[in-house]
């Protein structure tokens, strides 16, 4: 995966403050002030296509909330790359889990289409707990919310055959199946680019 030099980092506009504030102020009671001060913080950092934003076996800088733009997840295993998953605008990104137990990411992260992210830096996140217990009550909601949509994503993974799945996304208009180049959703999916063409085929 490439990884061409990164636009330097700027403040988020107002417009990319709000879809940041629509997805984490509803989880938890913020303050004003408190919410000012953490938005001040915030700078945005935007990925052409195939930049690498976690890289794998490298320590995380933070975590940050898409805005625009694709990314997937990917990890390189005795070389073989095994697409993971993908996140598309309005979701949090990053190595979640290897922030919090302090460990190098298990996976990369790469952009599939041109990708805007507006970045809370790690010193940021460590940071905030202390300042207020309403940034405590939003992490334990944002974990929550993470874990719930693991194990969705577990449950559909492991007990659907690659066929079911597949239907599954058509039946839920996912934007994996309009957005997502059919070899890397076939990795995902666990099949061969053929054998994804097979099932597109059959299916309606």
């Amino acid at each position: 995966m490439a990884s061409p030099e990164s636009a330097a980092p700027r403040a988020p506009s107002a417009a990319e403050l709000a879809s940041v504030e629509a997805d984490l102020r509803p989880l938890a009671d913020i303050p004003g002030d408190e919410w000012a001060y953490f938005a001040s913080r915030l700078e945005t950092r935007e990925l052409e296509v195939g930049e690498l934003y976690v890289r794998q076996d490298a320590p995380p800088e933070g975590v940050g909330f898409l805005v625009r733009g694709l990314l997937r997840l990917a990890r390189v295993e005795e070389g073989r790359e095994v697409t993971l998953g993908f996140d598309c605008e309005g979701r949090l990104v990053g190595a979640y889990d290897a922030w919090l137990t302090g460990s190098p990411a298990l996976y990369s992260i790469d952009a599939l289409e041109p990708s805007l992210v507006v970045q809370i830096p790690g010193a940021l996140l460590d940071e905030l707990p202390r300042r207020h217990p309403s940034w405590q009550e939003l992490a334990r909601r944002i974990v929550e919310r993470e874990l719930l949509r693991k194990v969705d994503k577990e449950l559909r993974l492991r007990l659907r055959t690659p066929e079911e799945r597949y239907a599954d996304l058509l039946r839920r208009g996912s934007f994996l199946v309009r957005r997502v180049p059919q070899y890397l959703l076939a990795s995902y999916l666990g099949v061969r680019p053929e054998t994804l063409s097979r099932i597109r085929a059959r299916l309606p």
